[in-house]
């Protein structure tokens, strides 16, 4: 699947991916239909997240959680892939070995 930055991102369809800034709601339902037996938690400030959850409130393998790139409300390791603008030791400590971030 190539996501708006042109890059190619190669989802599994049991990965957990992160995405932290919003790139709309074709964009996210794009990614969750990948995802039929993962998930997508989106991390945004308020009203991004206000406005993914209703933009997004049919699908099912998707969550909108406050948060920055900063300070992502997650366990360690967990995600598989994360879509953010940049590295940063936050997403490097949510990210599982293997894992991959794209830009």
């Amino acid at each position: 699947m190539r996501i708006p930055t042109g890059i190619e991102l190669k989802i599994d369809p049991s990965d957990r991916v992160l995405l932290l800034y919003s790139r709309g709601a074709e964009v996210i339902a794009a990614i969750a239909a990948k995802l039929t037996k993962g998930l997508l938690v989106c991390v945004g400030e308020d009203d991004a997240v206000r406005a993914g959850r209703r933009e997004c409130r049919d699908l099912e393998n998707v969550m909108f959680v406050h948060g920055s790139a900063d300070e992502i409300p997650w366990q360690d390791h967990f995600f598989d892939k994360i879509i953010a603008p940049a590295a940063t030791a936050e997403i490097t400590r949510v990210l599982a070995p293997n894992g991959r971030i794209v830009e």
